[in-house]
């Protein structure tokens, strides 16, 4: 079995981003967003950093089929998302205002039967 020299090991690659995002989150408090402009500049963020590591991804594999399951995971957590912050506070519960994820999660753990 060969190895590619050039190949990305995510585990070790990553390490760095996570430990630089703990030391951000110990160095300063993380508050609510309000500004507009900071904003649509994390949703700008976002939109590049998906972008970019899509097109590692189909690089690092290209074939129609990485691309093809690459876009149907995208839309499939895109709709999670949805059904998690829209139709669950419109549709199933209007009272309950969720934070994150991890505050949807507990709210369907616990949520009276």
């Amino acid at each position: 079995m060969s190895t590619n020299p050039n190949r990305v090991e995510p585990a070790r690659d990553l390490a760095w981003l996570f430990s630089f995002a703990s030391f951000c989150s110990k160095l300063c408090l993380m508050t609510d967003l309000t500004n507009p402009r900071l904003i649509k500049l994390k949703g700008l963020m976002f939109l590049v950093i998906g972008l970019l590591s899509s097109a590692l991804l189909i690089l690092e594999l290209p074939s129609l089929r990485v691309a093809v399951l690459l876009s149907i995971t995208v839309w499939c957590f895109c709709r999670f998302y949805y059904f998690a912050f829209y139709v669950i506070q419109h549709y199933v519960d209007p009272n309950f205002r969720f934070s994150g994820l991890i505050a949807f999660a507990r709210y369907l753990l616990t949520r009276p039967k």
